[in-house]
């Protein structure tokens, strides 16, 4: 349902791998509408985003979302710092008229 389509015979057997691989269902249809939501469809990107997320450790749904929550806060700091280099850039660019 995720995909749209019906899955063909590789791409089941990929998830079947995947189950094999302990890979908890929940995760998989996450990534799953991961990819649907980027427009991307293809099962290596699926698999690229269950690989990331067993590198970090994450098992479960959850732990994904806190994940992303803590990336969105680190992407949110570092664009308040640039905006308050920028600020204190722009307080002396016209020193030297």
């Amino acid at each position: 349902q995720e995909i749209g389509r019906p899955l063909t015979a590789m791409e089941c057997e990929q998830i079947e791998r995947w189950l094999l691989a302990h890979y908890p269902e929940e995760l998989i249809i996450e990534a799953l509408r991961r990819g649907v939501s980027a427009g991307i469809r293809n099962f290596r990107y699926i698999d690229s985003i269950l690989r990331e997320w067993e590198k970090k450790g994450l098992k479960t749904l959850a732990e994904v979302e806190a994940d992303d929550l803590e990336f969105q806060n680190r992407q949110e700091k570092k664009i308040k710092n640039r905006e308050l280099q920028k600020k204190s850039y722009d307080k002396y660019k016209n020193i030297y008229l």
